[in-house]
Order: C-alpha cells, then sequence, then structure tokens
C-alpha cells in the first residue's frame, strides 16, 4: 500500500507543470530554463546562488544546446552568430558585384578606314581562332554575314594571307561598304568594330576652278554614259545611286545643256565650279564599268607684288554678280566683306579704301596701293567655294 502511494505521488509529480529538476526526460520542455522552472513550480529566484530547493542559479540550463554552443552563456552565443552574419553580408555584397561585373557592357575599339574603289581591304587577326562578321551599310537590317568563324575562313569574298595574320578583301567596291566586327574567342573582352568607306574611284584630277575638265575615252566603246556623286556622297555614302549627266543618247541631265562636249578621245564638262566636285563614271555601250574618275576643283592663287602707289588688279573669274570678295589685312588677319554680288560695301570707308576701288566687267581694281593696304583678298561663289585668292604685297618706293 505505502510502494502504490509512493509510486503515484511519483507519478503525479512527473506530470508537465509539477517539475522543478528541469530534467528533459521528465516531460519538461527543452527550452526552458532553470529560472522559468523555479518559477514554473512557485519558488523564488535570487538572481544568482540557489533556488530554494538547492538548484544553482548559475548553473547551465537543462535543456539541449544546438551542437557547438554547449555550456555558453546567451552573450557567448550572440557573440559567436555576429561573423556568421558578418561573413553573410559579406557573400551577399560580393555576389552583387560579381554580377555587376559581368553585367557591364563590353568597351568595342571603334575604327574607321577610308578605300578606294579597287583597293584590297586587309582585316589584322587578333587570333587564328577569330570571328568576322559584316553588317553591309546600304541593308543595315539584313543579319550580318560571317565571312570567318573559328579560324576558317567560310565566304568566298574573304581570304587569308599566307602568314594566316590578316582576313583580306580583294578589290573593294560599294557593296563592300559597312562594318567589320571582329572578335577574339580567346579574349571575350576584344571586340574591333571597323567602318569601312569606298570612294567611287581610284584616279583623282584637279582642276582649276573655271577650266575644263577632260576624261579620257580611249579604248572604250562608245556611245558611253557617264554617271556623277558629289563629292560629299561619294566620300561617305558610296551606296547611293549615282545620277546620270550623260544618257548613251547623248542625251544631258537638266541643269548640263551646253556644259557637255563628247568626242572619241574625251568627254568633257566645261567651266567647272566648287559644285562639280565628286567622282564620275564613264559606262560603255554594254554598260560596263570603263573609268571612274575624281574631280577636285581648286582655287586659283596670285601672289601681287606691287609697287608703291601703283594699282592691283583682282580677277573675279566669274561675273561681279555672283561673287563676294572678302578682305584679310596683314595687320589684324581680320576678314571684312569688300564687294557683295557686284556692290562695295561700308568697310572701304572703314579700312581707308574709299576712292581707291573700283569694277571694271569682272575686275576690280585698287589704285595708289600703300603699305598698310598688304593682305589677302578672297574671292567665294555665292554657294561659298572658293575662287580665287590674291595676295598683296607692296614694295617700298
Amino acid at each position: 500500500m505505502g510502494r502504490s502511494m509512493h509510486l503515484k505521488s511519483f507519478r503525479d509529480s512527473a506530470k508537465p507543470g509539477n517539475l522543478n529538476t528541469g530534467h528533459p526526460h521528465l516531460g519538461m520542455p527543452r527550452a526552458m530554463s532553470s529560472r522559468a522552472a523555479a518559477e514554473r513550480s512557485g519558488l523564488s529566484w535570487k538572481g544568482s546562488g540557489t533556488t530554494e530547493t538547492g538548484i544553482n542559479a548559475d548553473s547551465p540550463p537543462l535543456h539541449r544546446h544546438p551542437p557547438g554552443v554547449r555550456g555558453l552563456s546567451r552573450r557567448s552565443i550572440e557573440d559567436r552568430r555576429e561573423p556568421v552574419s558578418m561573413m553573410t553580408v559579406s557573400g551577399i555584397l560580393f555576389s552583387f558585384l560579381l554580377s555587376t561585373a559581368l553585367c557591364a557592357p563590353v568597351k568595342v575599339k571603334e575604327e574607321t578606314n577610308t578605300l578606294f574603289h579597287g583597293d584590297d581591304f586587309h582585316i589584322l587577326l587578333p587570333s587564328q581562332g577569330a570571328e568576322v562578321t559584316f553588317r553591309s551599310s546600304s541593308a543595315p537590317r539584313a543579319t550580318d554575314v560571317i565571312l570567318m568563324r573559328d579560324g576558317n575562313v567560310v565566304s568566298t569574298r574573304a581570304k587569308l594571307n599566307q602568314y594566316l595574320s590578316h582576313l583580306i578583301l580583294d578589290a573593294v567596291g560599294e557593296a563592300d561598304e559597312g562594318v567589320y566586327t571582329v572578335k577574339n574567342p580567346e579574349t571575350p573582352d576584344d571586340i574591333r568594330s571597323i567602318s569601312l568607306i569606298v570612294r567611287d574611284c581610284s584616279n583623282e584630277q584637279n582642276v582649276k576652278y573655271g577650266d575644263n575638265f577632260h576624261i579620257q575615252l580611249l579604248g572604250v566603246m562608245t556611245p558611253i554614259s557617264l554617271e556623277y556623286k558629289p563629292s560629299a556622297v561619294e566620300a561617305t555614302q558610296t551606296s547611293r545611286p549615282a545620277l546620270v549627266l550623260l544618257t548613251s543618247t547623248g542625251l544631258p541631265r537638266g541643269g548640263y545643256h551646253g556644259r557637255f562636249s563628247v568626242n572619241d578621245r574625251h568627254v568633257t564638262l566645261n567651266t567647272v565650279t566648287g559644285a562639280d566636285e565628286g567622282s564620275y563614271t564613264v559606262r560603255d555601250a554594254e554598260g560596263k564599268i570603263q573609268r571612274k574618275v575624281c574631280l577636285n576643283v581648286k582655287e586659283h592663287q596670285n601672289f601681287e607684288r606691287v609697287p608703291y602707289g601703283e594699282t592691283m588688279k583682282i580677277h573675279l573669274i566669274l561675273n561681279s554678280s555672283l561673287v563676294k570678295l572678302n578682305y584679310i589685312p596683314d595687320y589684324d588677319h581680320k576678314p571684312r566683306l569688300l564687294m557683295d554680288k557686284g556692290e562695295f560695301t561700308s568697310a572701304q570707308t572703314d579700312l581707308g579704301l574709299e576712292g581707291r576701288l573700283s569694277l571694271d566687267g569682272s575686275v576690280v581694281l585698287l589704285e595708289r596701293v600703300k603699305r598698310s593696304d598688304a593682305g589677302e583678298f578672297e574671292v567665294t561663289d555665292i554657294l561659298g567655294f572658293h575662287v580665287t585668292t590674291a595676295y598683296l604685297e607692296v614694295e617700298r618706293k
């Protein structure tokens, strides 16, 4: 009887909430500390030392600890957690910087290469496994054409030189204008972009303003046709279609009547101006290109040494109503407009030239020259092209 009552009393005391030992196998929650166990059992807590039941207040709690922190105080556990947090932040920061570096745009080295029609285009290769692609300027929306990949030339338009150091395009023309992209598989950041401009001619002629421009026709099957591209188009937009100035029937384009003459030896454009600069293409009776010539119109230059008190003559080349005359004195090098479309301006008074300037047809006369008159007299047409420049030097008495 006594034994059974003793067992019952022990079972009752072992129920959750009645324990004051804090033993994990007797039903106490694992996370309950010594202080909580004491308060749960109705005991007073002294903060340090022992409880009234003899439990040491400084003893470690009886609940289970995570691995590696058994027997540590709460402060010690928090101190140990701090490095873990710092490591986490450092990892996030590193990941961010890495992703930023990977997402950063690759810098492309941009180049421009200008060649004449018929020249060879040499592309330096960064490695034998380089990749070269081409995007035509005449069809920028078209798919890029692969010229070379993994060290192999895959286009019939290109070839390797004997040293395998350059990719070569023979005799470039208008169809070759565009952007060539060169990539190095061994160094992904090594990318070059080459913009190729093909000038429309391989021969150039310099002709003075107002003179005649001759294109040889020896060996060309007649009748011929003549095409033209202005210099601005020829230099940067050669893929644009040309203007037909002279048809195979000998009919000139509007605005060119009376300016062309054709014989078996030459086709001639008379009295050229700055507006005539550009590329001229001659096609034979079958429409094949036989000549490509670029015209450069140069101004006339005259150096005049005039004795003191004598008269200087400035030839305008064109009718005075079609030109402007600017004067740049040697003493300050500032340009002044002296004449505009045949009329002298008030600048002649400011410069001390009044009464000494006169106009005789297409010639301007400066009488009784002085040493202070030394300088440049520039003549331009109504489009701003230079016609002639006269340099005045006054000789001493």
